[in-house]
């Protein structure tokens, strides 16, 4: 009567009606399949290996010095991005206004950082600035 009242076993409570314990097994496919994507895997890695990858674009698509009148001194563009040669300068040049604003609060707060960090983000493009003490300034697109 008392080893009637123990569990035979101590798993926990049985599983809810229509669901197991364990997940499905995936059917396994054949052995001619399982060759075959191996020897695809193998023939992909033999391509890659012989063709060069393309380099990646370059990160900086411009860049500009300006004077202390504020007056470009220098501008050149990257081959990756000749077409739009206008477009950039464009770029570089309404953001003359802000590289004043940020070199302005930089000299009213007292900061010695030169970097001025980002411009503004446009389209494609970030602008980023630098001014030296000699209020040059780099812009980098």
């Amino acid at each position: 009567r008392g080893a009637s009242a123990l569990p035979l076993h101590n798993k926990g409570p049985p599983p809810a009606a229509g669901r197991s314990r364990r997940p499905p097994k995936q059917p396994r496919r054949p052995a001619a399949a399982r060759v075959s994507q191996r020897a695809l895997m193998a023939a992909q890695v033999d391509t890659a290996a012989a063709a060069p990858a393309a380099p990646p674009p370059p990160a900086v698509a411009a860049v500009c010095v300006v004077g202390k009148k504020m007056e470009p001194l220098f501008f050149r563009v990257y081959e990756s991005h000749a077409g739009r040669e206008a477009y950039l300068q464009n770029l570089v040049v309404c953001s003359l206004d802000v590289v004043e604003e940020c070199v302005a609060a930089r000299a009213s707060s007292g900061g010695q950082d030169m970097y001025l960090g980002l411009l503004a983000p446009i389209d494609a493009f970030r602008l980023y600035g630098y001014a030296t003490s000699t209020q040059i300034k780099f812009i980098a697109v």
